[in-house]
């Protein structure tokens, strides 16, 4: 069940670590929980415990989090406070999506969270020693977008890279529907702040992995990133654009299999809080159609899965004709169709299948967890696809 995150407090693995520590401490990995147990709370066992990283108010006599002011009761810029929280728990639902997409919790259908061994090792693992990098760079790979990130660098086939020209979030299809006797074009797209949010976060654990680094820093050992990219890391504001590779891993051989892909749920992003003009009518036309876009994206995703574990290509009008071939489970607007295909197979970049494209034929280069990709896929639409795959 991964979401797409897209806020910054998550993007630091030394704060996780504090996380996962207080977890461990409180749950271990046999008590499940939910992400509002983790909330700050001044009157409990609580973050600060755990974490080394607190500023310290000498003339008050408190220690606080970095990210927060001195008094600043939300407490923790990862969660907020049980008492004090202005973003309605998006920051403790980001943090908790960061974790599961890392592998190092896992959630069930119903909410309940259990912290994974390889969380466990992560929390009580020293965040400076040698042993935290391979933990670092196992976590992240299980993350799809993580993936589809790596696998656009890969394909530029340089040593360096300008992260602006990095491709994640949701396609934006720009496609129109008649809704309420309009033609509405409908907001099935990440916004570009959405966008900048999750490739910063993403970078940040990338440069933690030992992946790239930013092309003005030192030199230094692709296994000690974490701790030598610490003061980028920490610092409150990151700006760097270009970066230089280290050392990504081979994840387009060997058949590697993204753990955490994007589920069926989170193919679109979440249509309730639109906020462009005319906002109403949008809203609901996209809301409308959210069940068609999901369904052809889940589409695309198992046709490029099957395809890459028959070692097989597939061509973009073999995507156009499978989706034609059920309108009312696929299509929006037969005129559009290819047009929106051609823009469509982004997705592969969220949810973490690395493609090949030669002309109108695509190689996926990996495997995604199709148990998870299907969670939430309703039933008609997998007997569809595997009917007419047969």
């Amino acid at each position: 069940m991964a979401f797409l995150i897209n806020r910054n407090p998550a993007a630091r693995f030394q704060c996780l670590h504090s996380m996962c520590k207080l977890i461990n401490n409180k749950f271990n990995t046999t008590s499940s929980f939910r992400f509002n147990e983790i909330k700050f709370n001044v009157n409990a066992v609580n973050i600060h415990s755990f974490c080394d990283y607190l500023t310290k108010k000498a003339n008050l006599g408190i220690q606080h989090c970095r990210y927060k002011a001195a008094l600043d009761k939300s407490g923790c810029a990862l969660t907020n406070s049980i008492d004090i929280d202005a973003t309605k728990s998006k920051e403790v639902s980001n943090t908790g999506n960061s974790l599961h997409g890392l592998g190092l919790v896992t959630r069930d259908n119903k909410g309940a969270v259990t912290l994974t061994p390889l969380g466990k090792k992560f929390a009580e693992t020293d965040f400076n020693s040698a042993d935290m990098h391979p933990i670092i760079v196992k976590a992240v790979l299980s993350y799809g977008p993580m993936v589809g990130l790596l696998g656009q660098i890969l394909q530029k086939n340089t040593d360096e890279f300008d992260t602006s020209e990095l491709v994640v979030g949701y396609p934006i299809t720009e496609e129109k529907v008649t809704y309420n006797g309009s033609r509405i074009t409908i907001s099935s797209g990440s916004e570009q702040d959405s966008n900048t949010r999750t490739r910063s976060c993403l970078i940040a654990w990338g440069i933690s992995a030992g992946f790239f680094k930013p092309v003005d820093f030192p030199a230094y050992s692709a296994k000690n990133a974490h701790i030598d990219s610490a003061p980028y890391i920490l610092a409150k504001k990151r700006g760097k654009r270009m970066f230089k590779v280290l050392d990504i891993p081979k994840i387009t051989q060997n058949n590697f299999c993204v753990k955490r892909t994007l589920d069926y749920n989170n193919l679109t992003k979440n249509s309730k809080a639109l906020r462009e003009n005319n906002q109403a009518e949008v809203r609901e036309a996209t809301m409308q159609s959210t069940a068609v876009i999901q369904n052809r994206r889940f589409a695309i995703l198992y046709l490029l899965n099957n395809a890459f574990k028959k070692s097989q290509t597939v061509s973009i009008d073999a995507l156009v004709d499978f989706l034609k071939g059920n309108p009312d489970l696929y299509v929006l607007n037969l005129a559009e169709l290819k047009k929106v295909v051609l823009i469509e197979i982004q997705i592969a970049n969220s949810a973490g299948i690395i493609v090949e494209r030669s002309g109108q034929v695509l190689r996926p280069m990996n495997e995604i967890d199709l148990n998870e990709l299907s969670l939430g896929a309703p039933a008609a639409l997998l007997a569809d696809i595997n009917a007419r795959l047969k």
